[in-house]
């Protein structure tokens, strides 16, 4: 099974005293560098739509959002890729996963913010946003899980981990990432890097 159009949602610990408007010219001055390896285009703001989006980069092949907290969850950093990649299936994960892990590292690096945002990589998120190519049912979860624990085993060195298959029908096909062991942005940017078939 193919898996195309990946999003990764990084859970961010977030200071009390963060505005998430202090985001859009950090995103506004990210689209004048083109910082990303997508082309990035402008910056939209959704703060005001109820369970909405959240401030949104948005690129070609590719958005970046900046999420306010929803129901049981933290405030979180999404990728959520557009455009199709060629390539294996570890290459599309390794480079969403990248793509999440840079811009993490780009927004807990910016003076104006200050540090008041981190990624954590415990519960990270994995989704698969093509119904089509991969509906939210338990022969999808039998057909790619092994296959992405497997991707997540080399990826990250070591096997103390699980992934948790939300199946609720009604949502797209996703897992959720637990660890028992620290996970450290770098190496794993590394790890990714050196993978066989590796996207960019």
């Amino acid at each position: 099974m193919e898996l195309q159009h990946l999003e990764v949602r990084l859970p961010l610990t977030v200071a009390e005293d963060f505005d998430p408007g202090e985001a859009i010219p950090v995103f506004h001055d990210w689209v004048r560098r083109q910082v990303a390896e997508e082309m990035l285009i402008d910056v939209a703001d959704y703060r005001h739509v109820p369970g909405g989006p959240g401030i949104v980069l948005v690129g070609h092949e590719a958005d970046y959002a900046l999420e306010r907290p929803a129901r049981g969850e933290s405030a979180g950093l999404h990728y959520r890729r557009k455009t199709a990649l060629p390539g294996s299936n570890s290459g599309r994960l390794a480079q969403a996963l990248g793509a999440a892990l840079r811009a993490a590292q780009r927004i807990a690096a910016e003076p104006a913010l200050q540090g008041r945002l981190a990624a954590r990589l415990d519960g990270l998120r994995v989704t698969v946003n093509d119904r089509l190519l991969a509906p939210n049912t338990a022969e999808t979860a039998t057909a790619l899980l092994p296959e992405i624990e497997a991707w997540f085993a080399q990826a990250l060195g070591h096997e103390e981990f699980s992934l948790v298959w939300d199946d609720e029908p009604r949502r797209r096909f996703a897992v959720t990432l637990r660890s028992t062991q620290a996970i450290k942005a770098e190496s794993l940017l590394e790890r990714l890097a050196a993978a066989p078939g590796a996207a960019s």
